[in-house]
């Protein structure tokens, strides 16, 4: 493997990490949001 498929892989791998993170984020605020018991953030 040259190492130019090596770094391909490893910024797919690390795309996909941060869009994992910010969906689960959006995913977060949205439930968060739907019932508001304490007043965060």
């Amino acid at each position: 493997m040259s190492p130019l498929a090596l770094w391909n892989v490893n910024t797919l791998l690390m795309i996909g990490g941060i869009v994992a993170v910010v969906v689960a984020c959006a995913v977060w605020v949205r439930r968060r949001r739907r019932r508001q018991d304490r007043n965060g953030h």
